[in-house]
């Protein structure tokens, strides 16, 4: 049985003092997609072997692209969704917590990964909701639960 994608979230791990971290969900996803993940084929043939051999190199988990509705009770989330690459004075940041939740609670799976926003449209118009597009580049192992 197939599952529906209605209900399906993003949320963010955010920063709260002494409690640790928050999950905010910060976005409705109205559709979402996985490119490119990958693994590099390293070649091991030597020259008296009769057929190729191979070994398996790093996974790339790649990008993941969605179109969003933004959520109205998610305070500050814009900032939550910035495209940050570096921290101040060029140093690699850490990247930020997702979640990506598949469909309702109780039916849905989860991705949760680190990553980066590489980049952010939002539109907004008379009669319409805000809606955005984010493009994040996964970095590091996608944890799959569900």
């Amino acid at each position: 049985m197939a599952y529906v994608g209605t209900g399906s979230l993003l949320r963010v791990a955010s920063t709260a003092g002494a409690g640790g971290t928050v999950d905010t969900d910060v976005a409705e996803v109205i559709n979402v997609a996985l490119n490119g993940i990958s693994v590099a084929e390293i070649d091991t043939t030597g020259i008296g072997d009769s057929s190729r051999t191979a070994k398996v190199g790093v996974v790339d988990n790649g990008t993941i692209s969605a179109s969003l509705y933004l959520m109205e009770n998610s305070s500050g989330l814009l900032t939550y969704l910035e495209p940050k690459n570096f921290a101040a004075g060029g140093a690699a940041a850490s990247g930020r917590k997702f979640t990506l939740r598949f469909g309702a609670v109780a039916v849905g799976s989860t991705a949760s990964f680190t990553g980066y926003v590489t980049s952010l449209n939002v539109s907004a118009g008379i009669d319409a909701v805000i809606q955005a597009t984010i493009t994040i580049r996964i970095a590091g192992a996608i944890t799959w639960a569900g």
